[in-house]
């Protein structure tokens, strides 16, 4: 097996020091994990979330799979007895994992968590999450590890941000985060690989109702050339950055529902954007009267994200824009606006021109996820910028002064 399983002597044990851990052993990550296991998140352990927890601090033990063979069906003269399960070259291909804690009458061995192949690389969890405490401590979240099911599946909660942290000051109001952190799910029965998964909490309604969500950041099979291959405390290192940058963008996100923005704002945000080439404006052409040689109206053609962006403000109750409450005409709603125009490419329907006449329809093209990143992250910088005031949207010209839009009312 691609696993090695480690033990210390009780000397070794008795004269561990928490303060110092040894990470990369499995009784040390033990002990270390025990020593700094936090409070964690809190619905892990409400309502006994699940009745068949048990203790996650075991070292599998995984052995080669036997066969009893007492009377070949093909050939009388094997001998009978136990046999490996092997492949054409004598290869033992079979093997059980077992938690050798969990022993009983019926199970002398310990309970039988699965049976996998010999690809599979198997690690104990204290080995897998212990770089990621070792991180936690060090950043202050809080953890918890929740081991059911026998042992065949593990994960590790982590609090990356509370409440206090993350939400603006005043009224709780729908849509507020309460809570982000991670998830690592690992499991030793064959059935899921690692999953890191970062999830998040908000306030569905004013009584207190919070619903999550969740997004798969990571996952690797147990194989010796994906979660084998891995560096635990390096992994664990970077998924901690990546964790801490999106908690002070999530704050960023979160203290522009406090800035309030006008339409005529907003619409001076669309010509910045425009700039950056996060959306286009739309071109025009000059509806003359034949009579008077007065310009009446303007066609108006593309310029599907700056049309999408002008029904998102009116309508922010829009699946893909989703605010309301105090959230309506700030900064958060512009957000959400050019993000959810990037990401869900929402069908339009409206005025052909300028004046409202006549009626178009506009569909957004799917955009490379390359591409879509760029966006994102310059809608981001922009409302950043916006923000701190380093772009100041009054000296940003109108959507009709960048245009040239002249009329004779």
């Amino acid at each position: 097996m691609s696993d090695e399983v480690l033990t210390d002597d009780a000397s070794s044990i008795e004269e561990y020091d928490d303060s110092v851990p040894q990470w990369e052993l499995h009784q040390a990550a033990v002990l270390a994990l025990q020593a700094h296991e936090g409070q964690g998140f809190a619905s892990v352990t409400a309502g006994e979330r699940d009745r068949t927890e048990v203790s996650w601090e075991f070292n599998p033990l995984v052995l080669p799979s036997y066969v009893n063979i007492e009377d070949h069906p093909s050939d009388p003269a094997v001998d009978a007895g136990w046999y490996t399960v092997t492949n054409r070259s004598g290869k033992v291909t079979s093997f059980q994992i077992f938690n050798p804690d969990l022993r009983t009458e019926e199970q002398p061995i310990g309970a039988v968590l699965g049976e996998v192949s010999e690809r599979y690389a198997c690690v104990s969890y204290p080995v897998t999450f212990a770089p990621f405490a070792e991180m936690c401590n060090n950043r202050g979240w809080d953890w918890k590890i929740t081991c059911y099911d026998q042992g065949k599946v593990a994960r590790m909660d982590i609090v990356v941000a509370s409440e206090e942290e993350i939400r603006a000051p005043g009224p709780k109001k729908v849509g507020d985060v309460y809570k982000y952190g991670l998830t690592i799910h690992n499991s030793l029965d064959g059935s899921s690989g690692l999953r890191v998964t970062a999830w998040a909490e908000r306030l569905a309604c004013t009584n207190g109702m919070v619903t999550m969500q969740k997004r798969n950041l990571f996952s690797a099979r147990h194989t010796a050339g994906a979660i084998g291959a891995i560096d635990f405390p390096l992994f664990a290192q970077e998924i901690g950055i990546m964790a801490e940058h999106v908690k002070q963008e999530l704050m960023v996100v979160e203290e522009m529902k406090s800035h309030n923005m006008t339409a005529d704002l907003f619409d001076r945000l669309l010509v910045e954007a425009s700039k950056r080439g996060i959306i286009t404006l739309p071109n025009t052409s000059e509806i003359v009267d034949p009579l008077t040689g007065n310009i009446v109206d303007y066609d108006i053609k593309g310029g599907y994200g700056w049309r999408i962006a002008k029904e998102g403000w009116d309508n922010p109750d829009a699946d893909w824009v989703k605010v309301e409450g105090e959230d309506i005409g700030t900064l958060f709603q512009a957000y959400n606006i050019l993000s959810g125009g990037l990401t869900h490419k929402p069908v339009w329907n409206g005025p052909a021109t300028w004046k409202g006449n006549k009626r178009a329809t506009l569909g957004g093209y799917t955009l490379n996820l390359k591409t879509l990143e760029r966006r994102l992250f310059a809608v981001h910088n922009l409302m950043k910028e916006v923000m701190s005031g380093s772009t100041n949207l009054e000296k940003v010209k109108t959507t009709e002064e960048k245009l040239g839009i002249v009329m004779a009312y």
